[in-house]
Parts: structure tokens; sequence; C-alpha cells
């Protein structure tokens, strides 16, 4: 849906669909990076993000708002 965080990022918030239901969560954003970008998933995880899955080339992150 849009680069997260920043406009620049290489992840990615990551709309509702029937796909991402299950991930969803009020209280936090999903986003996807890819998962060669070890760089941009350890700064979301030490930024309080937690790892859902892996999805083909992609990691979802759910990220506390």
């Amino acid at each position: 849906v849009r680069p997260y965080p920043n406009a620049n990022d290489v992840c990615m918030v990551i709309g509702e669909n029937e796909l991402t239901q299950e991930y969803l969560d009020d209280s936090a954003t999903l986003i996807g990076c890819p998962t060669r970008e070890r760089g941009a998933i350890n700064d979301r995880i030490s930024e309080g993000g937690v790892t859902l899955e892996t999805i083909g080339d992609w990691v979802l992150l759910s990220i506390p708002d």
C-alpha cells in the first residue's frame, strides 16, 4: 500500500484482504519486508516489530501502533 516507515524504505504496509485477515490487529500495523532485506527486517524488529510469518519472498511483521 505504501512504503514503511519512510517513502524510500523497502518494507511496505500491507492492506486488508482475505489473505491478510488473520494477521491484522487493531493495535498494530501489518507490514511486509523482502526476505533479502535482513537489515530492514532487523531494524523493524529492534523497533518492537514481531515476525509473524514468511510467505514467499516476504516476511510479515506486526508493528505496534
